[in-house]
């Protein structure tokens, strides 16, 4: 199957929104999907915290003022919006993203079975939550290389033992979930409040 999208964006609230508008206006092709249908069949929605602690930019918290007024219009700005299933969008990205809360609908999505159902050879982020991407499954994908490089800021665990398997793996970019820490961040908290 040919590519549809080099970008697909999994959740669309406000950070997924924001990760959907860098990705077009750097001339990617980009798909943000807010709702998709997990392999249970059942219908599940996208989106993202939206506590003022989940805040990483003064960015995002601009972006979430005007996120549920441009949501309908989001296709004016490169972005398209659909409704797919997880089988589909992997196998239409070379960029998957993911930006969603950790509940039981999304805990483990991106698990064993939806890595064989990817294409070879993409890249995962996931800055949201720790256990949407099965680290176990992420960490196989990696090795074998059917996951080509991944990124992440959070784990199930937190901080990262040091004896975690994702140490040590040359295509798998850690850092610490620290967005929030920032002094915009940190001056965008205090007056949203």
């Amino acid at each position: 199957m040919a590519k549809t999208y080099d970008v697909v964006v999994i959740g669309g609230g406000p950070a997924g929104y924001v990760a959907a508008i860098r990705c077009a206006q750097l001339g990617l092709e980009t798909a943000c999907v807010e709702k998709w249908i997990n392999f249970k069949d059942e219908p599940a929605l996208g989106g993202t915290c939206l506590n003022v602690g989940c805040i990483p930019s003064k960015t995002l918290l601009e972006s979430s003022e005007h996120y549920h007024q441009l949501k309908e219009g989001i296709d004016s700005h490169g972005i398209h919006v659909e409704g797919v299933t997880l089988d589909e969008l992997l196998k239409q990205a070379d960029y998957i993203t993911v930006h969603m809360p950790l509940t039981d609908a999304t805990k483990d999505m991106i698990d064993e079975a939806a890595v064989e159902f990817g294409e070879k050879g993409v890249r995962i982020f996931n800055c949201a939550r720790g256990g949407i991407i099965k680290e176990t499954a992420l960490v196989e994908a990696l090795k074998s290389g059917k996951v080509a490089a991944a990124g992440l800021d959070v784990f199930e665990e937190e901080p990262l033992p040091a004896d975690h398997p994702f140490r040590g793996i040359p295509n798998l970019v850690l850092t610490p979930h620290l967005g929030a820490s920032t002094k915009e961040a940190q001056a965008g908290v205090a007056t949203d409040v």
